[in-house]
């Protein structure tokens, strides 16, 4: 039986061979590859500064404290996300607020947002959820300009709306490495700013508070731990399987585009399946294709594909109907119905640079077969 992965990373040959270039290096941390590839990233998005964190939940959480999010504050975030949005917000002490979503682009809702705003709200963090940009100008016309906007960018590198890049519009923001990104270090997370101040604050944050050395430190000193800090650096090793992907960054997502079509084209016909939109004037980069079907069938197509060989999953949470979040702040399922419909309705199809037309055929194909027989 065929065997389809809802998500494969690609590991190229160079991969290989920087990564051994780091192992006989003998430094294996936060090293010249970690820089080159913060300047890849950097130059590619056009900001000022970036910095390479363990993960995207790191960039959100250094990201917050350096904003001075603490205690007593709100941020406002979109519910339908992975949670690590909102842990973000409690790992700083804040109390996350959960907003509603748009169902057709699951990002951030607008009128529920601004519903949600209030005299302690510090930032908002709109998710450019799967890889659909969320227009952050707009959302930044629309809120006090004391608030903060942190963009949660995990699964958007190389997405655009309006020819600017997703992340860069905010005061801050973070993009995954995971595997099932569109290019992945094994775990990783990037952060960017155009801001000195907050650039200056996280470089602190994610080495254990040391402050910065400067070119006058003596060889005997050791530095000083002006803030409570974290280890959220990143190892060379991951950077430099990171610098081999990235310089293949918009190949990967032009064939993802091709993919989206194919599907788009297959299934277009399927009443009873809802296809992802496309951004108008922008670039989605397709981290995820997610479809909507019913409700009450939705688990029974997910359990028919995956005794076809073909992987698929719900698309992602609603955090808050998560027993934490639920239980702590009292929420009811339907306090943001959106999103509670999505969690009930989204399937994530198999979504990677390894797939080929005959797999997206086969996956296509199966889905047709299972509503032929519903009928």
């Amino acid at each position: 039986m065929k065997k389809i992965n809802l998500s494969e990373p690609i590991i190229f040959n160079e991969s290989l061979s920087m990564v051994n270039q780091v192992l006989k290096s003998g430094w294996l941390t936060q090293g010249n590859k970690v820089a080159e590839l913060e300047a890849l990233v950097a130059e590619f998005l056009d900001v000022k500064y970036s910095l390479a964190l363990n993960s995207a939940t790191a960039g959100l959480h250094a990201s917050l404290l350096a904003l001075g999010v603490r205690s007593g504050d709100e941020v406002i975030v979109p519910s339908f996300t992975w949670v690590s949005t909102a842990n973000a917000v409690e790992m700083c002490g804040a109390k996350p607020i959960f907003a509603d979503i748009d169902i057709n682009t699951f990002n951030i809702l607008e009128e529920d947002l601004l519903k949600k705003i209030s005299s302690k709200t510090k930032a908002i963090i709109p998710v450019h959820l799967f890889g659909y940009p969320c227009d952050i100008e707009m959302l930044k016309s629309l809120i006090p300009k004391s608030i903060h906007v942190v963009e949660d960018a995990a699964c958007s590198l190389g997405s655009k709306l309006k020819g600017l890049h997703t992340g860069t519009l905010g005061s801050v923001g973070v993009f995954s490495f995971h595997p099932r990104k569109s290019i992945t270090t094994g775990e990783g997370g990037m952060l960017v700013t155009n801001d000195k101040d907050i650039h200056e604050q996280v470089s602190k944050i994610r080495n254990h508070g040391q402050a910065i050395q400067s070119a006058h430190s003596k060889p005997y000193d050791l530095l000083d731990c002006p803030i409570v800090g974290y280890n959220y650096r990143m190892p060379d090793i991951n950077a430099a399987v990171g610098i081999s992907q990235f310089k293949k960054l918009e190949q990967m997502i032009d064939e993802r585009n091709t993919i989206a079509e194919k599907y788009k084209t297959l299934l277009g016909g399927l009443n009873k399946v809802k296809l992802p939109q496309l951004p108008k004037d922008g670039l989605h980069s397709w981290q995820s294709y997610i479809i909507r079907v019913s409700s009450s069938i939705r688990n029974k197509l997910i359990t028919f594909l995956a005794d076809k060989g073909i992987q698929t999953r719900p698309g992602t949470h609603a955090v808050h109907t998560l027993s934490f979040y639920k239980t702590k702040y009292e929420l009811s399922f339907d306090y943001c119905p959106n999103s509670f419909e999505a969690l009930q309705t989204t399937i994530a199809l198999p979504m990677h640079n390894n797939l080929i037309d005959s797999d997206i055929t086969y996956i296509s194909d199966k889905i047709l077969e299972f509503f032929n027989n519903e009928k």
